[in-house]
């Protein structure tokens, strides 16, 4: 008995083919939106934790994976999508939950256009659970009147003094300091830099000084949340300030409403009125507020070159995507031939 040979025609090898390519692409979507996703850095504001070219993946599993609101999107692209169907925000389980001092990736909260899952993705590290009371005082951050500064490689804007000599690449790589410059030909700089750094510096034979840069209380006030009269705060002096936590009530009047208006207005969807000294919300006339959802307060790691809570204000819980797990590619593009930081490659985040 001769057994046939079964012929495979050219068109089922094709079909057999795209069904592992869509097999594949499913796969890789459910892992991106629900398990781990990777993320570039950009900008210099985490240093010296994460630096511009780190190539990070973020753990979504941790504190529970943010179901897509934006349904209608071309995956893996953030900026190609419908808006016509947006489903309300909802997470799967939570297998831990965020603490102080995680790094993490969310949408930028201030923007009011996009769909949430679809605004500017930021990182940085959160410093203020909901319920805490925090303060900055003299550059300190206090959460409940402990400091957690002294835990990070923090960066600050110091004034540096030579005697008209410049800064070299070679001694500004050495420093590792990339952001900053020159801001007097006769010698004066001013970089950002670790407190360590600063005092290594300040022993090259040719700087005669070197001074930390600082606000004074109730200087430069409007640069910062929540940008009023009452709230006299800076980067340096900032709150005491509690933050606002899920079914907590406060009480609010015409003087502190500006710390809760875009929680009442934006993030949770009331009408809000204020007459004279009455805040009217929803129609009625009221003197506190009780809050439906959890935020968060985020800072930068590199202090005086930042953009985070200080200036724009809370986190909404529905915005964050992740935690920064670890870095996974690094490549320095500061000079005009880029290398690969071999030594941050599958390294920890601190």
């Amino acid at each position: 008995m001769f057994w046939k040979k079964k012929k495979i025609s050219k068109k089922s090898h094709i079909k057999e083919w795209i069904k592992a390519v869509i097999i594949a692409v499913l796969i890789a979507i459910f892992i991106r939106t629900f398990i781990i996703q990777s993320f570039t850095v950009t900008s210099v504001q985490m240093e010296n934790s994460l630096y511009a070219g780190d190539y990070i993946f973020v753990n979504k599993l941790k504190f529970g994976a943010r179901f897509p609101v934006t349904i209608l999107s071309l995956p893996f692209t953030n900026n190609i999508y419908a808006d016509w169907i947006q489903i309300p925000y909802w997470r799967l389980p939570a297998f831990g939950s965020l603490k102080h001092g995680d790094i993490i990736v969310f949408n930028y909260p201030v923007e009011s256009d996009p769909p949430i899952d679809k605004r500017v993705r930021y990182i940085k590290r959160l410093i203020g659970l909901p319920g805490d009371t925090l303060k900055i005082d003299d550059k300190i951050l206090y959460i409940n009147n402990k400091s957690y500064d002294t835990l990070y490689n923090l960066k600050y804007k110091y004034r540096i003094v030579t005697d008209g000599t410049h800064f070299t690449d070679s001694i500004l790589n050495r420093y590792h300091i990339t952001d900053g410059g020159i801001v007097a030909d006769m010698g004066i700089f001013d970089f950002f830099i670790s407190p360590n750094i600063a005092d290594s510096i300040l022993n090259l034979p040719f700087v005669n000084n070197v001074r930390i840069l600082k606000e004074f209380p109730s200087e430069n006030t409007w640069s910062y949340f929540p940008q009023n009269n009452y709230y006299n705060w800076n980067k340096d002096y900032y709150g005491p300030l509690i933050i606002p936590q899920k079914e907590k009530t406060v009480q609010i009047n015409t003087r502190n409403i500006a710390l809760y208006k875009r929680i009442i207005e934006v993030y949770e969807n009331n009408k809000l009125f204020i007459d004279g000294d009455k805040i009217i919300i929803n129609g009625i006339e009221t003197n506190s507020y009780t809050f439906k959802n959890n935020y968060y307060f985020v800072v930068d790691d590199n202090r005086d070159n930042a953009k985070d809570s200080r200036f724009w204000g809370f986190l909404p819980e529905n915005h964050i995507i992740g935690i920064a797990s670890f870095i996974w590619f690094s490549i320095d593009n500061s000079d005009e031939r880029s290398s690969v930081r071999w030594k941050r490659i599958f390294s920890g985040i601190n």
